[in-house]
């Protein structure tokens, strides 16, 4: 189960996110290179607000400081959640699998030992709303060549 775990967390983490953000920006057609562009503009935001707070609140992680930087709030939940929250928007089929598949990276954090369990729904519900301030600024935000 460990291992299984370990592979869903990685779904939070920024590489994945920002993958198929340029996946889509570079081979999508008009509407997922704009889909690209704001999941990109989602991963941002929340990066900036997620690092912000993690250096103000200072929390140490519950197994193992070893990782080198503070737990709250969970960053892979808060990617996962920002995600979720755009590509909701974009394609509303998808909008329960996607928070049922973020629920999971979360889950995955606690189960790893990584954080606390408020540090993973203060990360959800910090990328969920940047995922809705990004969503709601879309057309401004798609002016921007980028």
């Amino acid at each position: 189960m460990w291992t299984v775990m370990e592979g869903v967390s990685e779904f939070g983490h920024y590489r994945s996110v920002m993958g198929l953000s340029i996946l889509l920006m570079a081979y999508g057609d008009g509407e997922h290179q704009n889909t690209g562009r704001l999941l990109s503009s989602a991963y941002i935001s929340t990066g900036i607000v997620t690092y912000g707070i993690k250096q103000l609140v200072r929390r140490k992680r519950p197994l193992d400081d070893m990782l080198g930087n503070p737990s709250m709030p969970s960053g892979h939940a808060s990617i996962a959640f920002s995600a979720a929250t755009i590509l909701g928007y974009q394609y509303p089929k998808w909008r329960i699998p996607l928070y049922i598949g973020a629920g999971l990276v979360g889950f995955s954090r606690i189960y790893l030992g990584r954080h606390y369990t408020s540090d993973v729904l203060t990360g959800a519900a910090i990328g969920t709303m940047m995922g809705v301030l990004v969503w709601h600024n879309r057309v401004t935000l798609l002016k921007w060549k980028f």
